[in-house]
């Protein structure tokens, strides 16, 4: 079986519409679907059919999933929170509500709602600038802090390229460190 005949006959499956049925917020749900089975067909095709030969396919989707759900600061999370209607009938708030917001409550909510907004805008603009920093990196530190971003771990990246653990543990805290001191030294 194929990497994309067995994504498709798991995508159908009545055991993830189980699991999505209990994803809360509903409106997540189909978005969330689409992000797992996305990054699953961004893997390698070894990595797909090594899960599908063990067994182990579907038992990886739900872990893809529950991690997914219970980390709320990853690319899926960052995309799902970017509001694109902007809120103009406030009654819908104070039905919510089970007591009256006094002017200074009504403030506050604003004020978080700004300070929110502010996070996320220097969340972005870190994130832009560690891009532009990595970019600087010496290229065998750069390559495997990219590996380890792809890969997730110091083991995989080992692996994959034959290099010590040490080594490479090694070489990705002094590309971190040097990002970090560059982005610090622009603030």
């Amino acid at each position: 079986m194929t990497k994309d005949e067995a994504l498709t006959e798991v995508y159908k499956s009545e055991e993830i519409r189980q699991v999505m049925l209990k994803i809360q917020p509903e409106h997540l749900r189909d978005d969330l679907k689409q992000h797992v089975f996305l990054l699953l067909l961004e893997k390698p095709d070894g990595f797909v059919e090594s899960l599908i030969g063990e067994g182990k396919l579907r038992n990886y989707i739900v872990k893809v999933i529950c991690q997914l759900v219970n980390f709320k600061e990853d690319k899926f999370h960052r995309v799902a929170r970017r509001g694109t209607e902007i809120l103009t009938d406030f009654s819908i708030v104070y039905e919510e509500a089970e007591e009256d917001f006094t002017q200074s409550q009504i403030q506050r909510r604003f004020t978080e709602i700004e300070q929110n907004d502010e996070a996320e805008r220097q969340a972005r603009e870190l994130e832009q600038s560690c891009a532009l920093e990595l970019g600087k990196v010496y290229w065998y530190n750069q390559a495997l802090l990219k590996l380890y971003i792809d890969l997730g771990s110091y083991r995989a990246v080992s692996e994959q390229t034959g290099i010590p653990t040490k080594s490479v543990f090694n070489a990705i805290q002094i590309a971190k460190n040097q990002i970090k001191t560059n982005v610090l030294c622009q603030n």
